[in-house]
């Protein structure tokens, strides 16, 4: 295979070169070696040139670059999660098949998989300048249609399926990439500390792994079976509706469960803190189909110009929490002349601890139950005000809260 001759044709002749593909038998050893790897490394390569070398211009604050050390670590990570990203979309892809009338053959779905990704790595080159960084998601957008033709022109199935399959696929997809894609920040992020230790982290039992597939192939299903009952129907809100559902499903197929009502949220916010008064208190649910969030949040101050916001932020408990906690995957100490961050485990719980002391700005968020984000943020005070705040929300009752 001709790396530049294939990039070519599959981007100005999708249609022609996809039927090329489809007879050509790849090892997928050889498709990772031969164009997978190349091309992933394109977009982390120009994103450690750009955000830690070429640096992002912030006005009032100059140009601002990720240390050398974060920018390696994120680099690395992005690559690597890019390399599972198409192997996972490709087994989703291929687990598919057969509720959308295709035929399985995961050596053609690898191939959909890799092939439709091409316009994105390209693109990726356009990190060393980070202020391009957005026309990424349009490029990728172009990947779409070719993941549309790649999935009639290799997994066979019936036309009038191909557009409820793509779809889904295209979910599953976006799922994958927000869980890889927050993986790979929290890697970087964490690395650029002065000292790093990863801790042991379970992968829990086999059963409960296997469960956990289990529901989630159900969940795919059931979006697919949705997706081409509306596709049937031919009505343009049925097929939104059943799309918005989808997306919801699949963002919680981890076994999540529906957050708890937002007033109780609220009703754990303390009313007052030591010499501050609250100011304003507010909750609400918000999300799409099946997915949601419930968040509650109060300000105190007082006359003198200082003021602490705690929030209280629930998932349900779902996947996408790990997106929200990815600081509390790794143990870290930075300081430096206007203050420090860290990240560890104290009391059981992961946490995550920054100040600094030019502008008097504290910040405190821990993880309770798994479930729960809990954070105090100040300003104008240091961080033994914004601990004491924090202590005044009841953790003991959002723990009681874990199972509902």
């Amino acid at each position: 295979m001709n790396l530049v001759e294939r990039v070519k044709k599959i981007l100005l002749q999708p249609r022609s070169e996809w039927e090329v593909i489809r007879g050509e038998q790849t090892p997928a050893a050889e498709l990772y070696r031969g164009y997978i790897i190349p091309l992933a490394a394109i977009g982390a390569v120009a994103g450690f040139i750009g955000f830690s070398l070429v640096g992002i211009s912030v006005p009032m604050l100059g140009t601002q670059r990720m240390p050398i050390p974060g920018g390696l670590a994120m680099a690395l990570a992005t690559f690597a999660m890019g390399l599972v990203a198409v192997y996972a979309v490709a087994f989703i892809i291929n687990a598919l098949a057969p509720r959308f009338g295709a035929r399985q053959d995961m050596a053609q779905a690898l191939k959909v998989a890799a092939y439709s990704y091409t316009p994105g790595w390209l693109a990726g080159a356009l990190q060393i300048l980070p202020m391009l960084s957005p026309l990424i998601l349009l490029a990728s957008l172009y990947g779409l249609y070719l993941l549309h033709l790649g999935l009639q022109a290799l997994m066979q199935g019936p036309k009038e399926k191909a557009l409820p399959y793509t779809a889904v696929v295209v979910v599953c997809a976006f799922v994958v990439s927000l869980v890889l894609g927050m993986v790979a920040s929290g890697i970087g992020g964490m690395a650029g500390g002065v000292a790093a230790t990863a801790p042991a982290v379970s992968s829990g039992g086999g059963d409960d792994q296997l469960a956990k597939m289990k529901e989630f192939g159900e969940k795919m299903e059931a979006a697919g079976r949705k997706m081409e009952e509306a596709q049937k129907s031919g009505d343009p809100q049925a097929q939104m509706k059943a799309a918005t559902e989808a997306m919801g499903a699949l963002a919680g197929a981890s076994g999540g469960r529906e957050p708890v009502d937002h007033q109780q949220l609220r009703a754990v916010l303390p009313e007052a803190l030591d010499g501050l008064a609250r100011t304003e208190i507010e909750s609400q649910k918000v999300g799409m189909g099946g997915a949601h969030i419930a968040r509650a949040e109060a300000h105190y101050a007082d006359d003198q110009g200082r003021g602490v916001q705690i929030s209280i932020t629930d998932s349900g408990g779902a996947q996408a929490l790990l997106a929200v906690a990815g600081f509390g995957m790794i143990e870290s100490d930075k300081e430096s002349a206007d203050g420090y961050e860290k990240t560890g485990k104290a009391g059981g719980r992961f946490f995550r601890e920054s100040y600094r002391k030019s502008a008097r700005e504290a910040s405190y968020a821990t993880i309770v139950a798994e479930r729960f984000v809990v954070e105090a943020e100040g300003r104008g005070v240091d961080m033994a005000v914004v601990k004491q705040a924090l202590e005044r929300v009841d953790l003991g009752r959002l723990e009681g809260m874990k199972g509902r």
